[in-house]
């Protein structure tokens, strides 16, 4: 009989563990711009803040029609002052707060750029592991947006 009065108990505790119980991800994307190439170059880097006012997700790719193959990457200062540099897999977006990409830290590498110059706009098709795809059109600029 006691067995049969902790079971409901269990199963009440055990469901609100569930992954099911999880708010769904709200992803807002701002302050995005891309920085223009020097002449010559055709490499660059994208910037932009990734705010989550629902649950955890993850950006696990990214992609571009305009380029020819987009990287998530982190810098940090490494041994000797030099500044590193890592290609990550994905990036996580937590719960009620945000992912930051900005020079210096989490940034987007952009190959095959020989066409951002100042004044263009750069798509990024952005996929998380759980809200899909979004598109963000970034403005090509000389540096970061004030504000």
């Amino acid at each position: 009989m006691k067995l049969v009065a902790f079971l409901p108990v269990a199963v009440l505790a055990l469901s609100a563990c569930s992954p099911s119980g999880d708010a769904e991800p709200a992803i807002d994307i701002s302050n995005g711009w891309v920085r223009a190439t020097p002449g010559g170059s055709d490499i660059t880097a994208a910037y932009f803040t990734l705010s989550n006012s629902g649950g955890s997700d993850r950006l696990v790719a990214v992609t571009s029609d305009q380029m020819d193959r987009v990287e998530m990457h982190s810098s940090s200062m490494g041994e000797g002052g030099v500044m590193r540099m890592e290609q990550q897999a994905a990036l996580d977006v937590p719960s009620g707060g945000e992912a930051v990409l900005a020079p210096g830290g989490y940034h987007l590498m952009l190959y095959g750029a020989g066409g951002a110059a100042l004044g263009d706009t750069i798509c990024l098709n952005l996929e998380f592991e759980i809200s899909g795809v979004r598109i963000a059109c970034l403005p090509v600029m000389d540096d970061a947006p004030l504000g």
